[in-house]
């Protein structure tokens, strides 16, 4: 038996509450149950426990074993000294507080049902292809679920992306502009370079970038050179202007390139290669000088896709690679599928964060936003569709991705609704 299956019984009230007593025989009514405590210190905190005729405020804190409490060196600790109950699944040993005072102890075991526990040792130990609970999920209904997904999952995972912007902020001196670059140049990147392009943007310093952004062939200069694909000869006009203006750029700024290697080809479609991404990045910030602020205005769908409906360089409408001219000619606007996952990845978790820092909250505008924008194509929102949960649109999606990444993959059903139904099922 875990710890973590204690803590649910306990917070659920899943457990016999008639004729409680501690070991020593005082009667026991738990009268709030405590919060559960994520940091160091006793599990639950501000618990109201009433002890015959007292009622104790304090904490609780809970083990399998009452002599847990001394290997885990309670004793010695007086930060549990405020523990007015320890719950426990079995006695074994009488226990006291740093104080040498002892610790009023209640036993559970023989109090919890046993098919609470015989179903979490089924998807704790059950063997599955795709999450713990496939073979009995399709018991629920959709909707059922996404009540789930929306009350819970979808602000988790946002808040997840805050804490990830916020740090990096933090590294920034609060520059949420140079943040949003950053940031976007890992989608642009895709799945295959969206490391090599944080490499390539975080290799010059962001006040360089905001200097070259009145001149477009300065700002691809700048971008192509960092990432060392100027690093040779070739005889073709655009490719001499851009390498005549980095070698300007490099002596100015003291720039080191990058290693063109780190950037990969193989496998990648033409449209997702890294010089048109770069090039499509560079146009980004060159028709907008202050792309932030106009992203943190926008409220609508339609305004956000008209933002990234830019025109790359004339070169690259018939090139994917330098000096390699395509048998077809071709705009190469941003798609619409690409500009979705921008707005999903990068434009909404900098909204949110952003309204955040300022005391508001925009969830609702992101949730309607997000209500418009399709789902997500890749292998989670495929095989949650082959259990019957299907993704009509972005809202969906990130939900599920939500659910996959942070709960099943973690084996956390007792922190899931859905798994905590599946528990409380009886066979």
């Amino acid at each position: 038996m875990k710890e973590e299956f204690l803590y649910y019984v306990w917070k659920y009230h899943l457990y016999d509450t008639s004729f409680l007593q501690t070991i020593q025989g005082d009667i026991v009514q738990v009268v709030e149950k405590g919060r559960r405590n994520s940091s160091s210190g006793p599990d639950f905190l501000e618990a109201q426990i009433r002890i015959n005729t007292l009622v104790w405020v304090g904490n609780v804190e809970i083990h399998v074993k009452s002599s847990d409490w001394d290997k885990h060196n309670h004793q010695y600790d007086k930060a549990y000294n405020n523990v007015v109950l320890h719950v426990v699944f079995e006695y074994d040993k009488k226990v006291c507080n740093e104080e040498g005072k002892p610790v009023p102890t209640i036993e559970l075991k023989g109090r919890v049902e046993s098919y609470i526990w015989n179903n979490y040792q089924k998807f704790i130990r059950s063997c599955y292809n795709f999450i713990p609970c496939e073979k009995s999920i399709v018991q629920f209904n959709d909707e059922l679920i996404k009540s789930h997904l929306k009350t819970r999952l979808l602000i988790e995972r946002f808040e997840n992306k805050t804490q990830f912007i916020q740090k990096q902020l933090a590294q920034t001196q609060n520059n949420w502009e140079e943040v949003l670059f950053v940031s976007l140049a890992r989608y642009f990147g895709t799945r295959a370079n969206c490391e090599a392009m944080e490499l390539l943007v975080r290799s010059f310093d962001f006040k360089v970038l905001k200097k070259c952004q009145q001149k477009k062939i300065q700002l691809e200069a700048l971008l192509f050179g960092q990432a060392g694909f100027l690093n040779r000869k070739l005889n073709d006009v655009y490719f001499k202007q851009l390498r005549l203006e980095y070698q300007f750029l490099q002596s100015k700024y003291e720039l080191e390139p990058c290693e063109v290697s780190i950037f990969k080809f193989y496998g990648v479609r033409p449209s997702n290669y890294i010089t048109i991404r770069i090039a499509q990045l560079a146009s980004l910030y060159y028709e907008y000088q202050n792309l932030f602020f106009f992203l943190m205005k926008i409220k609508t769908v339609k305004n956000i896709y008209s933002l990234f409906d830019v025109e790359i360089s004339d070169y690259w409408k018939n090139h994917y690679r330098f000096g390699k001219k395509s048998a077809q000619y071709s705009e190469r606007y941003l798609s619409k599928s690409f500009i979705d996952l921008i707005i999903i990845n990068a434009v909404l978790p900098m909204q949110y964060c952003y309204e955040k820092q300022r005391g508001k909250n925009n969830m609702a505008l992101i949730e309607k936003i997000l209500y418009e924008i399709k789902p997500e194509k890749n292998v989670i929102i495929q095989n949650f569709k082959e259990l019957n949960l299907q993704s009509k649109n972005a809202w969906d999606s990130q939900a599920l991705i939500q659910l996959k990444t942070m709960y099943c993959n973690q084996k956390k059903c007792l922190n899931c609704e859905i798994g905590n139904k599946l528990l409380r099922k009886r066979s």
